[in-house]
């Protein structure tokens, strides 16, 4: 049946069709940029837990300059648990007045990398030693072999370096003496009260100690352990009579010999 003039359409109109369309795209394309939101959001989200809660990006490396082993060993104990913490929680300037606290610390600066190394810089200014000066004073020495103070009197709490500097505050002890320095600076309380002078000689670092004894540790390597075993052997390990020298260049096998007048050879 054909249709009439005034018959109406079947078709959907083009502009309906058209505004269908759009307010479908619309609705996708706010679902999109929604989905993109959330993705984004949670994303971040991640990474920030992973940066900031996590020892994943944590400190890995905690280097300290500027003083010997034994200071570097307490400025650790001060840093505490710093040692895989997250990088965004490590608080430098806090850990630069925790540092800086130690008693005999002049100066401390703490600097975090995002790669994980904390780095500490830092001037002691305890005395570890005396040195002798052209003078005829007493030059009090930090663990840096930096010359400190001055003194008429020989300090009687530190021991000897057996060099001689001239007598001029922020001066140094001579760089081939600067080991005997280290090994004045690690002496245990024990030995510091039977030491009487630090030097180096053809065979390294040795210690004189009282008696006119004389403890040799050859280098700073394994220091700690050669010390140890020197003050392990004075405690009473063996019988001290007519001790002349001691050979704790390698701390696992240390050796002595006596005055033949006494014994009649070494042992």
């Amino acid at each position: 049946m054909s249709r009439g003039s005034g018959s109406r359409p079947t078709g959907v109109d083009p502009r309906m069709r058209a505004r269908r369309i759009g307010v479908t795209r619309g609705r996708a394309r706010r679902r999109l940029r929604l989905a993109i939101g959330v993705g984004v959001t949670t994303l971040l989200v991640g990474v920030a837990t992973v940066v900031y809660a996590t020892p994943l990006l944590g400190v890995r490396t905690v280097e300290v300059n500027g003083v010997n082993e034994a200071s570097s060993a307490e400025v650790l104990r001060a840093l505490g648990d710093v040692k895989g913490r997250p990088v965004l929680r490590v608080d430098a300037a806090d850990l630069t007045r925790q540092v800086a606290a130690l008693p005999g610390m002049a100066d401390a600066d703490v600097t975090v990398s995002v790669l994980g190394t904390v780095t500490v810089t830092v001037s002691d200014d305890r005395p570890v030693a005396y040195v002798p000066t052209t003078k005829g004073a007493a030059a009090l020495v930090g663990p840096t072999g930096r010359v400190l103070s001055l003194r008429n009197e020989v300090p009687q709490d530190l021991v000897r370096v057996e060099a001689t500097v001239e007598p001029s505050v922020g001066g140094a002890v001579p760089k081939p003496m600067l080991a005997a320095v280290d090994v004045a600076a690690a002496l245990p309380a024990d030995l510091v009260a039977v030491t009487v002078a630090v030097g180096v000689g053809d065979d390294g670092v040795e210690l004189e100690l009282l008696d006119g004894v004389r403890a040799r540790v050859g280098t700073t390597d394994q220091l700690d352990r050669k010390l140890a075993a020197v003050s392990t052997l004075l405690s009473g390990r063996v019988v001290l009579d007519c001790l002349k020298s001691i050979n704790a260049t390698e701390p696992s096998l240390v050796t002595i010999s006596r005055d033949s007048a006494c014994s009649g050879g070494p042992v």
